[in-house]
């Protein structure tokens, strides 16, 4: 049985294969599919900018869908993206869910980064 630092940890690391895993289904395909395990992972978003608020929010929104979708142990997921500041090419941000240790639920915040090299990094918020 998890304790609770061993369970978030668990938690933390499924989101990262979650966010690292790219889902290839397209079309009608992806369609059929949408919250299966043959959708885990993100679609392609090379074509997203980190200076577009429009696309950081569609790419959030599109985050937590997957990660409410591939990790049942989160609850209310919310996803907040912004620019790094020092990197134009990269992203920084936070994940905000409930997380279910059977019958209580406690809030838990991931921040996560995204660049081109190392891709999404997700951490273990002091705070948890």
């Amino acid at each position: 049985m998890f304790g609770r630092r061993e369970l978030r940890e668990s938690v933390r690391v499924e989101v990262a294969r979650i966010l690292n895993t790219r889902a290839h289904l397209k079309g009608e395909s992806q369609s059929l599919a949408e919250g299966t395990v043959l959708d885990y992972g993100l679609p392609d978003f090379y074509a997203y900018s980190a200076s577009s608020n429009s696309d950081l929010e569609q790419l959030a929104n599109t985050i937590a869908k997957k990660i409410a979708a591939g990790e049942p142990r989160l609850a209310e997921v919310r996803v907040l993206l912004k620019a790094d500041p020092t990197n134009p090419k990269a992203v920084l941000g936070i994940i905000r869910a409930s997380l279910r240790l059977g019958t209580v639920i406690e809030p838990v915040n991931f921040p996560l980064s995204l660049d081109s090299q190392s891709g999404f990094q997700v951490s273990e918020s002091p705070g948890n």
